[in-house]
């Protein structure tokens, strides 16, 4: 008989692919949001109006495929994209180079030992991104190590999207009956899914199930290292968390930090980020929720009769609904 796996192991294999597999992340970056041109244009002009405008060094935490920092080298004369999983490495490394993109270095580090990787040198780095990878971390080591590498100046971007918002793509709105019954459906493979992942309490998932009930308002930013914080949230109505409380096995808790001098902006955009999908769409995105999604973990969470009662509220073969998404993107300048 195996040893039983660790907490520490299952996140990682909750999270990390277990091999090179091209096919799965292409279905990754196909089923996922795409991050706008006008998304990366406000972190731009953040980056030129209130932080230093310099276009030197991109740092790229938890790159996965490589997607970001792939965007990145074309405003940057250099990249560093890390991330903590071999594969994730290899992958970026992979696919970058299959694009033609050579100004981007890829190696293995987390992000709270970023500073300690050897890699970057400290005060050196203009932009730190980290997209969809926060909620794993232990938020106030990771902030002292990326303003560690941050130059004086340097702008700090973090951002998450959740879990995809229903849209009638007739009434353009999520508050109709199909969509609401959509949204249900789609809601209870999640929580089947991510009740796997328990035990929670008492683990790293109670924090990051804080942080993502939360919004990300639980990361606080101090002011002795961070100046020009913004907080910018896009349908906000919604949960952010993949999951609800009904795949807990631990009470949800919800913190908030704010400082006076920091910006707000929230927007109820059921535009934003969207794209449609059928019923293959909506298989595809579960199908690669977490890398261990295989066909045996969907029976065992009973997918193919929401499937089916989703194809069905959708119009049947043929039906499309939109979807939307939750999404935080917070900002902050090194001082």
């Amino acid at each position: 008989m195996s040893p039983p796996i660790s907490t520490e192991e299952k996140g990682s294999i909750v999270f990390n692919a277990q091999k090179v597999n091209h096919s799965y992340w292409d279905i990754y970056l196909d089923s996922r949001p795409v991050y706008s041109p006008a998304f990366y244009d406000l972190i731009y002009d953040y980056h030129a109006k209130v932080s230093n405008n310099c276009w030197t060094l991109a740092e790229d935490i938890g790159t996965g495929p490589g997607n970001a920092a792939a965007v990145f080298s074309k405003r940057f004369d250099k990249v560093h994209a890390s991330d903590p999983g071999d594969t994730h490495v290899e992958v970026a490394k992979q696919r970058l180079a299959r694009d033609g993109i050579g100004n981007v270095s890829v190696y293995k580090a987390n992000g709270e030992d970023i500073s300690r990787a050897g890699i970057t040198t400290p005060g050196t780095v203009d932009l730190l991104a980290v997209a969809e990878a926060i909620p794993l971390m232990d938020a106030p080591k990771a902030l002292t190590s990326f303003g560690e590498i941050l130059a004086p100046g340097g702008t700090l971007a973090i951002w998450f999207y959740g879990r995809p918002i229903f849209v009638d793509p007739v009434a353009q709105h999520c508050g109709t009956t199909k969509a609401a019954r959509c949204q249900r459906l789609f809601d209870e493979i999640c929580i089947r899914a991510y009740s796997r992942i328990r035990p929670m309490k008492g683990t790293h998932w109670e924090q990051t199930t804080t942080r993502l009930f939360s919004w990300l308002d639980d990361l606080e930013l101090p002011t002795e290292t961070w100046t020009k914080v913004q907080r910018r949230k896009w349908n906000a109505d919604r949960p952010l968390s993949f999951y609800d409380e009904a795949a807990c096995d631990h009470a949800v808790v919800t913190k908030f930090q704010e400082r006076d001098d920091e910006e707000r902006f929230d927007v109820v955009d059921r535009a934003f980020w969207s794209k449609t999908w059928n019923i293959e769409g909506i298989k595809k995105f579960i199908g690669v929720l977490l890398p261990q999604f295989t066909e045996q973990f969907a029976k065992e969470i009973s997918a193919d009769q929401y499937y089916e009662e989703l194809e069905k509220t959708m119009g049947g073969p043929g039906g499309v609904m939109q979807v939307t998404w939750p999404v935080v993107l917070i900002l902050a300048t090194r001082k």
